[in-house]
């Protein structure tokens, strides 16, 4: 079982956290799965609420491997390059995970194979 939010509910995290000067990281594991289930853009969930940065979850929505971090806002920016450095994977083969994303954000795939996922459920 797991918990959809709504954009309002994910705009009022949001708005609490930038109240308190904390940015706010979306996982995005199933964002696919709440999009198809709301019938609403993506988008809804990420930067018209005001997420800061978002885990887009490929493995959970038909790639082998592979997940993708998006910076929405553009002050984090400057900051991710360095994190990236420090921390995050940088696969040799990166063409090998970018292929999947792309075939996923093609013609929204994504959103089919999440409305297949909802539906089998």
């Amino acid at each position: 079982l797991g918990t959809v939010y709504t954009p309002d509910e994910i705009r009022a995290i949001c708005d609490h956290a930038h109240e308190r000067g904390m940015k706010v990281h979306l996982d995005g594991a199933r964002i696919a799965n709440a999009a198809a289930s709301l019938d609403v853009p993506m988008r809804t969930f990420t930067n018209t609420v005001g997420v800061d940065v978002l885990s887009f979850g490929g493995t959970k929505n038909g790639a082998l491997f592979g997940e993708a971090v998006v910076v929405l806002n553009p002050d984090a920016v400057r900051a991710m390059k360095h994190l990236r450095k420090l921390s995050m994977q940088l696969a040799s083969k990166m063409r090998f995970v970018s292929v999947q994303l792309e075939a996923l954000l093609a013609k929204d795939l994504w959103l089919r194979n999440a409305r297949h996922a909802n539906a089998m459920a």
